[in-house]
């Protein structure tokens, strides 16, 4: 997916549906932070010279990012432990926020009715059987109807 204008932040603090449901708008709070975050990422970008996609790619647009967040929600309580110089120096910023070698786990639940009204949204050329479970995991409660994934990613720094 192409972002030339480097509209996109390079993380993601927003509502997203797949479609089951209406996503929950996002918070005052969240709003701010993005706005934040856009306004750190012009200023940055120019104060570094570079176009604001660039600026966003790097390991400092993910550090401003990060420390946008910080000020938004400054009051409530936890943190991005990271240096505010982190957000115009690349080697600080990869320091703070890559090259970590981290272990990430991200886990998903997805709540799915099978007999809701989505299923009739379902492209016509998959089968019945893929867009309901098998019988034995179909109960009478909606809450018991659910399905469950979980993405699991390593990020390895080449040696």
């Amino acid at each position: 997916m192409s972002d030339i204008d480097g509209t996109r932040l390079p993380i993601k603090l927003d509502s997203t549906s797949n479609g089951e449901f209406a996503p929950v708008p996002l918070s005052p709070r969240n709003r701010l932070a993005n706005r934040l975050a856009h306004e750190a990422a012009d200023a940055h970008a120019k104060r570094l010279g570079l176009s604001r996609r660039r600026f966003l790619v790097s390991a400092c647009g993910a550090a401003s990012t990060l420390l946008a967040f910080n000020r938004a929600n400054a009051s409530s309580g936890g943190y991005f432990d990271l240096p505010a110089e982190a957000a115009l120096d690349e080697a600080l910023a990869q320091a703070s926020v890559g090259a970590k070698r981290e272990f990430i786990f991200d886990v998903q639940g997805h709540f799915v009715d099978p007999s809701g009204a989505w299923v009739k949204k379902v492209s016509p050329t998959r089968s019945a059987s893929r867009r309901r479970p098998p019988a034995a995991s179909r109960r009478s409660s909606a809450w018991a109807r659910t399905s469950s994934s979980t993405t699991c990613s390593a990020t390895r720094t080449p040696t």
